[in-house]
């Protein structure tokens, strides 16, 4: 019996070849878009949720800063004194720390005997042997207990062949190179690579203990004030996070009490985060790496189910249009005997053919573009077969398909009269309206995508265009040497003066931050005359006395930097003259600008002098809002070198910036020797800030014109076959006088009507949407008419247009073809 439901199911989608090939082509696409969703979502969700057990319980520890009640900045990094107090409640059963920064390079160096090999390495963290009990990251050479042990580092596998090639790096040493001292350590250890599920990037993990081998580290291990570990906690089984709250206040209140504070109940300082949220629910300060965000995630998500609900609508109408052709065979069947079973059967099995077939077609565009999506997408998430999860999402998927195609034609067949059904008179049988309220559902769906894609490309462009306040055209940034001694300060002036000899240089400066580069020096300022209660968290950056030039920073009142100014001792010292910008001038509440110049701002041990205030400028991208921020006049303590050229660049490989490369280098080898040579392009960096943007931006720009191409298919499936079911009527009204302008309107005014009403229902909810997800934003594109009214009225051109290229040649037609077999 299956046999011969087979066998009419395929005849039954070779006699309807145009109907069929767009069922099966349509929902094949849209079963290929939404695998491909469905593997980048399931790899994002998987974010180190193989850790194995007590994953569930553990925990990171972070940081707000809130004044006058309004929140700072949070940062993922924590006091380590904090993790040890909370060792010793009954809640918390193990923690471990980290220190070290992703933001600041570290010069490591090996050498072999014939030659020393120096990289700018990042991502090198002090830490406990605890870390590989929390986390399941697997060692290929050595064990954890060496990082019991000061002056052990275990490394990465891909840093392992950087620095040691083929040779075994066990017991080699590494020479880590700060600006403060060298430092050798042993290597007793191999990690393999981290993978990239995790939100945790790591190349060194040199020994917890060698911290307490300084005065500093000592200290710091001890000071509430040394928010720089990453700090994790596991609680005990059944504790919650909230059941730390009083002792996180206590904790919070012993630290305070030092300066005459007290903690605000509303507004704590210490949280904690689940360590599996953290990938898709955290864009803090000092995160190890970029994390992505859950309503992007989320936002492909409802991609993937409207592409589906669009072809599915396409299905289950044509189907519906198929089975009211289909009448008398249905009739036929019933008067014969068949009974409800076995019309279901028939059904199910001309609907699951058709599935098979549109699953085909979905494996095919998936293992053809999955290289392609994953790309963009940025997540390495393999194969979807080898993923039983991702198998059964695709099971479901053809179950729920095929029962939706197949049940929805039954129903409307089943109960209707069966002489009706023998005639042929099925034209007027219920469903039409069915159809209508589900193409309506089916445009509206392309709609929201449609103008999900224009918000995301409109924000992204505006953000691109938006004056920055800064020049970061033509910079080339190199990365400050660490194998450096007490002449630095003659060396850097001996360097600067010789590039500044080359006629495509420019300027040098220096600086600690760049453009486009996260500032995670904070510090509260306050007016001596005001006190400590009204102090302002700022920004701090230090820089050179060209800063201001080769960055075309605009002083709005005062000056810049004196030479004369670079102090010699360490900061606060003596009283320091600061730049300030116009937003700190706003948050200690200057009356104006002039009134700020001259003034004095004070913090722990230090006095500080306003010189001068700049017009604010975006250090970070427009997503993030311009904070209060300072410069203070240090060389020393600098991290990159920006050269300003005087010729346009875009990429690396132009010509002039070739010849310009070669002459850096070589003075470089000339005044730091033996220094890592490494260098980018600022522009370039600076765009990296819009990557997450890019690809969604890229994303929804193919399943925008994906969801077109699906719905306008099944209009033009629909609009075909509507005109034949209606060709003797066009016959008979061409007969009777309509003239072919009058026969588009006919036949095009119904399907123009429910686009029309889909766009009137959608447009008010994606107006909404829009405006929430641009709060995101703390600068975002005013939302103008065009971005509803363009996508609208052009879907019901485009519907328009499909109904007249269909209709067009059956209008035109000799009337006697049709009206001869009346």
């Amino acid at each position: 019996m299956l046999t011969s439901y087979l066998k009419i199911a395929f005849r039954s989608l070779l006699r309807h070849k145009t109907t069929s090939a767009i069922t099966i082509f349509g929902l094949g696409l849209a079963l290929a878009a939404a695998l491909l969703i469905g593997q980048y979502v399931r790899f994002e969700l998987s974010y180190d949720r193989f850790h194995g057990a007590g994953t569930d319980r553990t925990y990171r520890i972070f940081s707000r800063d809130f004044s006058s009640g309004a929140l700072q900045y949070e940062a993922a990094t924590s006091p380590a004194v904090l993790a040890t107090s909370l060792l010793s409640t009954t809640q918390v059963e193990a923690i471990t720390r980290l220190c070290g920064s992703s933001s600041f390079s570290n010069v490591l160096s090996y050498d072999n005997g014939e030659e020393v090999r120096s990289f700018n390495t990042s991502h090198t963290y002090f830490a406990e042997t605890s870390f590989f009990d929390f986390f399941d990251f697997p060692l290929i050479k050595g064990s954890k207990e060496a990082l019991d042990q000061p002056f052990q580092v275990i490394i990465s596998e891909s840093m392992a062949l950087k620095f040691f090639g083929a040779d075994d790096p066990m017991g080699k040493t590494l020479k880590r190179h700060t600006s403060t001292d060298d430092v050798e350590y042993t290597v007793a250890g191999v990690l393999k690579d981290l993978p990239a599920n995790t939100h945790m990037a790591v190349n060194f993990l040199f020994s917890f203990p060698t911290l307490a081998q300084t005065e500093r580290g000592r200290a710091d291990l001890k000071d509430w004030d040394a928010e720089y570990f990453h700090s994790y906690v596991r609680l005990r089984e059944g504790s919650q996070p909230e059941d730390l709250s009083e002792q996180l206040m206590e904790f919070e209140g012993e630290w305070l009490g030092k300066y005459g504070m007290a903690p605000d109940p509303a507004h704590p300082r210490w949280h904690m985060q689940p360590v599996v949220d953290i990938h898709l629910h955290s864009q803090l300060m000092e995160e190890m790496k970029t994390n992505n965000s859950a309503a992007d995630v989320y936002f492909l998500v409802a991609i993937a189910l409207f592409v589906l609900v669009i072809a599915w609508v396409n299905h289950i109408n044509l189907s519906m249009f198929s089975a009211l052709s289909r009448g008398k065979e249905v009739g036929v069947r019933r008067l014969i005997g068949a009974g409800k079973w076995q019309l279901i059967q028939q059904f199910v099995a001309e609907a699951f053919a058709v599935n098979l077939l549109a699953l085909t077609v979905a494996f095919t565009v998936v293992q053809v573009s999955s290289g392609w999506f994953q790309a963009i997408a940025g997540s390495p998430f393999g194969l979807f077969w080898k993923d039983d999860t991702m198998l059964a999402v695709c099971a479901l998927l053809f179950v729920v398909s095929g029962a939706i195609s197949s049940l929805v034609p039954f129903f409307l067949l089943q109960n209707k009269q069966l002489a009706s059904m023998l005639k042929g008179k099925m034209s007027n049988v219920a469903g039409g309206g069915l159809r209508s309220a589900l193409m309506v559902v089916q445009f509206a769906a392309s709609l929201f995508i449609i103008v999900g894609t224009a918000a995301v490309y409109g924000q992204l462009k505006f953000m691109h265009n938006m004056k920055l306040g800064i020049d970061i055209e033509n910079t080339l940034v190199l990365t400050t040497p660490s194998l450096v001694d007490s002449t630095y300060l003659s060396q850097l002036d001996v360097f600067k003066n010789e590039l500044q000899q080359y006629p495509g240089i420019r300027s040098v400066s220096t600086s600690a931050f760049l453009p486009g580069s996260e500032n995670a020096w904070q510090q509260r300022f306050w007016k001596p005359e005001s006190g400590s209660d009204e102090a302002v968290l700022m920004t701090f950056n230090v820089v050179d006395d060209s800063f201001v030039d080769v960055f075309g920073v605009e002083i709005v009142e005062g000056r810049d930097f004196l030479p004369t100014e670079q102090r010699a001792g360490d900061f606060g010292d003596a009283l320091e003259s600061i730049l300030i910008n116009e937003k700190a001038v706003q948050a200690h509440g200057f009356a104006s600008t002039r009134e700020a110049v001259g003034s004095e701002l004070a913090s722990k041990g230090v006095r500080c002098k306003i010189v001068g205030v700049v017009k604010d400028f975006h250090q970070e991208s427009p997503k993030a809002a311009i904070p209060p921020a300072m410069f203070v006049l240090d060389n020393i303590n600098s991290t990159f070198y920006a050269v300003k050229l005087n010729f346009p660049v875009s990429d690396l490989n132009s010509e002039s910036l070739t010849a310009a490369l070669a002459f850096i280098e070589g003075k470089w080898e000339e005044v730091f020797p033996n220094n890592p040579f490494d260098y980018f392009l600022l522009e370039n960096r600076y765009e990296q800030q819009y990557a997450s943007e890019d690809r969604l931006s890229t994303l929804l720009g193919v399943f925008s014109g994906l969801s077109i191409f699906i719905s306008c298919l099944g209009l033009f499936g629909l609009v075909s076959l509507t005109i034949a079911q209606r060709t003797k009527e066009i016959g008979i009204r061409k007969v009777l006088g309509a003239s072919v302008a009058d026969l588009l309107l006919l036949l095009s005014s119904r399907f123009v009507r429910l686009v029309a009403l889909a766009v009137i229902v959608t447009l008010p909810i994606t107006f909404w949407l829009v405006n929430e997800w641009l709060q995101n934003y703390a600068y975002a594109m005013r939302l103008g008419w065009w971005l509803f009214a363009l996508p609208g009225a052009g879907l019901i051109l485009l519907a328009l247009a499909v109904v007249v290229v269909e209709a067009l040649p059956r209008t035109q037609a000799n009337p006697v073809d049709s009206l001869r077999m009346e």
